[in-house]
C-alpha cells in the first residue's frame, strides 16, 4: 500500500486536498490493509464495478457509432 501512496505524492499529487476515489477489489484491499484516513478519500467496495464501468463505456461507444440500437 505504501507503494501507492508515495507513487501519488511523485506524480505530485496533494492527498490531504485531492479527492480520491478507491473502486472495485482494490478498494477492498485499500481500506482494508491501508492506514490512511481522511474525508477526501472514499471507496467503492463493489468489486464488480469497474466491469459495470466498462460496459456502460463500451455500450456509449458502439451506441456512437450505431453499432447497437
Amino acid at each position: 500500500m505504501k507503494r501507492y501512496i508515495t507513487q501519488s505524492v511523485s506524480f505530485s499529487y496533494n492527498l490531504k486536498t485531492t479527492p480520491i476515489v478507491f473502486v472495485g477489489g482494490g478498494a477492498v484491499v485499500m481500506k482494508n490493509f491501508s492506514n490512511h484516513e481522511a474525508k477526501n478519500i472514499s471507496y467503492i467496495l463493489d468489486v464488480k464495478a469497474n466491469a459495470r464501468g466498462y460496459e456502460q463505456l463500451a455500450t456509449m461507444g458502439l451506441k456512437s457509432t450505431k453499432r447497437l440500437s
